[in-house]
């Protein structure tokens, strides 16, 4: 009769890889997780539930030894992946999951059975971008197994494994050649610990050549931890990553949710480079970047703390504001009404983040001074080129003081939609408020995180975007830096925006009710409370699974699928629905990105054209919030027989 093991959290990933061993090795193999396997192994029996909840024990449990069997090995592989208290989250999942199991099962062991439980190298040491409920769990984890190793000997045996950073398939494109090669100088094994290194651990201490073995711990770090050395770490130079909070410089910082990492919008491969295999993982633009945004639980304020290089981002930025129609209208809209707060004639306007100057442009052509500011150097030359005199750098305090030197004090300061941009927030209202006459104005327009939690628009968190503004955040800290709120319109651009306009502290303009009536309703909303965010986080789970469920019956049927849009929020969408894989191509209207290739994947994007030629049985609208007038564009698709998916705020096919 075979063997039974029971493997808790196995159904991806490291999990997958110990289960299609043990079947290999005759086991009848049980596997309880979360999540669906990506595909479904005949030879594995698997129990889709969470092992943490009362249902897994009271009633999953025994179904499983019901029908398979007492226990010979039990495994736990269970990560903690929520976006809520981290502590208790670690703790509950690597802990008290599992003492309830073993507990609740201790007498459906058969003789010389085997528990393992997978650890880390973080119970034994420090690991620094961890946080602490992670090493306390993983260290609770190898005092458990010692535990009972007594308390279950000599009927079962209990031991752990306690393997170094994994490179898995999920994570080469994150630990790129580079990092692998300069990894391994620190390793005795020259590489990095596997899945199957695992794999090979658990075989040994399921097996009778174990019999004598419990209550140890093994690691798995090819040795790294026998030699003294300095902590070899993701040395990336082109992320840091903060400690404290952009507006009140607080510490006490939550995780508010997580997407997928993804890589950066915008950057794409060219034929050459996509026939290239060494180019892409040569270039760490290219590869996954984490995408987690936290909560300050002082000042409320929502941000991540992962920032890119803004060299790498807008270095040679692609969008241009004068290639939208719809945002020249906004902004010539938007530079009357600026102008009607001023009331005063011969104006300096400077512009943080002017792109290709389309809005400095409006109050050139009305007479008065203008003056650029954007470090993307090739939109900043074509600028220039066309007449708006532009800086190629990135806005500081030092550079506001050059330009008062140089240009005089400013009566109109703007930065559109770059607010959501800027790590350091303090030095660069320092410098607005220097450059700032004694009556001028800051206006700026920022997408407001009521809006996003209101309309799901979680794809508009992307790499380029660093802070989530509400205004009771911001109030405080325009006054802790010598400036205040005076007026705020509400704005439908980017799906729901503010419009806010600044003066110094004390200045002449009153201030308008509508300050205090968002603040209020920012606080009736929830948005100082990390409840608000993971029941958030909890909805676009359920919006993914359903589009997970429509896109696989679709594969399923051997239909075909592409995709439309290319565009920041599109590329949030894709890869935290898992869509990429998926599309045989994505159309794009640009004409600057057709021909070009989406980096991990090599999905090519072209032209609408393709719709007709190659006829796809669906094709899913990332950018969503746009589906309307992209069906209505390709009308001749959908009068052919094609079929529109629009993913959001509700699942539908068109």
């Amino acid at each position: 009769m075979n063997k039974h093991a029971l493997i808790i959290g196995g159904t991806r990933g490291t999990g997958k890889i110990v289960a299609e061993k043990l079947v290999k090795e005759g086991y009848k193999v049980s596997v309880s997780g979360r999540k669906e396997p990506a595909n479904r192994n005949q030879n594995i029996d698997y129990f889709i539930s969470d092992a943490s909840e009362e249902k897994f024990i009271k009633e999953i449990l025994p179904e499983i030894i019901r029908k398979n069997g007492n226990l010979d090995a039990l495994i736990f592989l269970q990560r903690y992946r929520g976006d809520g208290n981290k502590w208790d989250g670690e703790i509950a999942t690597s802990l008290t999951t599992t003492k309830n199991i073993i507990e609740s099962s201790k007498d459906k062991f058969n003789e010389g059975s085997s528990i393992i439980f997978v650890s880390s190298n973080a119970g034994e040491r420090v690991v620094q971008d961890q946080l602490v409920g992670y090493h306390v769990g993983k260290a609770g984890l190898i005092q458990m197994a010692r535990y009972y190793a007594v308390m279950l000997a000599p009927k079962t045996r209990v031991n752990c494994v306690s393997p170094n950073t994994i490179l898995k398939d999920e994570n080469k494109d994150f630990y790129g050649e580079d990092f692998r090669a300069e990894y391994s100088k620190y390793i005795p094994m020259s590489r990095m610990c596997t899945p199957e290194d695992i794999a090979n651990a658990i075989s040994f201490f399921s097996g009778d050549k174990a019999s004598f073995i419990t209550g140890q711990n093994i690691i798995l770090d090819g040795g790294a931890s026998l030699i003294v050395r300095e902590q070899v770490q993701k040395k990336n130079e082109t992320i840091t990553v903060r400690q404290d909070c952009r507006l009140c410089g607080s510490k006490n910082l939550e995780l508010a949710f997580s997407l997928e990492p993804s890589p950066i919008a915008d950057k794409y491969l060219t034929e050459e480079q996509h026939k290239d295999p060494k180019f892409e993982k040569s270039k760490e633009l290219y590869r996954r970047q984490p995408l987690d945004l936290f909560l300050c639980k002082d000042c409320g304020h929502v941000q991540k703390l992962h920032i890119i290089d803004p060299e790498m981002l807008f270095g040679n930025y692609v969008f241009e504001t004068s290639s939208s129609a719809g945002l020249i209208e906004h902004f010539r809209k938007a530079s009357e009404k600026i102008l009607d707060k001023t009331k005063k004639k011969d104006l300096f306007v400077a512009e943080i983040g002017s792109n290709d100057g389309a809005m400095l442009k409006f109050f050139k052509e009305k007479g008065h001074k203008v003056l650029g500011i954007d470090p993307a150097r090739n939109i900043a030359e074509k600028a220039n080129k066309n007449g708006i005199e532009t800086l190629p750098v990135l806005f500081t305090s030092k550079l506001a003081d050059e330009v008062v030197k140089k240009y005089g004090k400013a009566d109109v300061v703007i930065a559109n939609n770059v607010f959501a941009h800027i790590d350091n927030m303090r030095d660069v209202v320092l410098g607005i408020k220097n450059l700032l006459s004694p009556e001028g104005i800051f206006v700026f327009e920022v997408s407001y995180l009521v809006d996003t939690l209101d309309k799901m628009l979680f794809d508009t968190v992307y790499h380029e975007h660093l802070d989530y503004h509400s205004v009771k955040p911001m109030e405080s800290f325009f006054k802790r830096n010598g400036l205040e709120f005076f007026d705020i319109e509400l704005i439908s651009s980017k799906g729901g925006s503010i419009r806010g306009y600044v003066q110094l502290s004390g200045g002449n303009k009153e201030k308008a009710p509508i300050i205090k009536e968002l603040i209020d309703k920012e606080e009736k909303t929830g948005l100082g409370k990390a409840e608000t965010f993971r029941k958030f986080s909890k909805e676009i789970d359920e919006k993914r699974n359903a589009v997970e469920k429509l896109i696989l019956d679709i594969k399923a049927r051997g239909e075909t699928i592409a995709g439309y849009g290319v565009s920041h929020t599109a590329n949030t969408l894709s890869y935290h629905f898992g869509l990429n894989r998926h599309l045989d191509f994505i159309v794009d209207d640009n004409p600057k990105k057709q021909g070009l290739y989406t980096p991990i994947y090599h999905t090519p994007i072209v032209s609408a054209e393709k719709l007709l030629s190659e006829k796809p049985d669906y094709v899913i609208i990332l950018p969503w919030n746009y589906a309307q007038q992209i069906i209505d564009k390709n009308k001749a698709y959908t009068d052919a027989g094609g079929k529109f998916i629009v993913p959001l705020p509700v699942l539908k096919i068109v």
